[in-house]
């Protein structure tokens, strides 16, 4: 009986999340968003919503879990191109996952999970890297942004996905 009130608990947590997310979504540019980053974050927050009724109706274990967001995340990050920085992270505090891809070598998409600012990698392209015992409060530098993201016990899943258009760098994120 105790395993079913975690897994309701669980699921509460999650949808909560996600319907916070996609209502609290916020862009750093003070400027109309590029139409193609638009209805990027229309669909990506569409798919999240889905993924997440998958996740809980299926029951899936973490691993299972996991596995569902890298695939996800895949399908997003070569959807996004080239021409635009992508980070997915998700995870819980126990580990978390952070996959995308990065434009090139300027700063872009530093990482602090509790053990100071770092590069989450060395080169453009694609990459994909684990982080174990995070801290509840993980923060993402794209160039001299900062934002924050709240790592829960439970599988949390966050994107952040830039672009450079005339100069100011539009961003989509939840």
């Amino acid at each position: 009986m105790q395993k079913r009130g975690q897994f309701y608990l669980s699921a509460a947590v999650i949808i909560v999340a996600i319907v916070a997310g996609i209502f609290f979504i916020t862009n750093s540019s003070s400027k109309t968003k590029d139409n193609e980053l638009s209805n990027l974050q229309k669909e990506l927050n569409t798919e999240i919503e889905k993924t997440t009724e998958y996740i809980i109706s299926k029951n899936l274990d973490e691993s299972q879990t996991k596995n569902v967001l890298i695939n996800l995340s895949s399908v997003y990050i070569n959807k996004t191109g080239t021409n635009k920085n992508s980070l997915f992270i998700f995870g819980t505090r126990s580990t978390i996952t952070l996959k995308g891809y990065r434009i090139n070598n300027s700063g872009d998409f530093m990482l602090n999970y509790g053990s100071g600012l770092q590069n989450i990698t060395e080169f453009p392209g694609f990459f994909e890297s684990e982080y174990g015992d995070v801290s509840a409060n993980l923060t993402i530098k794209d160039r001299d942004n900062y934002y924050y993201y709240n790592i829960t016990e439970w599988q949390s899943f966050y994107y952040l996905i830039s672009k450079d258009i005339g100069g100011e760098r539009i961003i989509i994120r939840n």
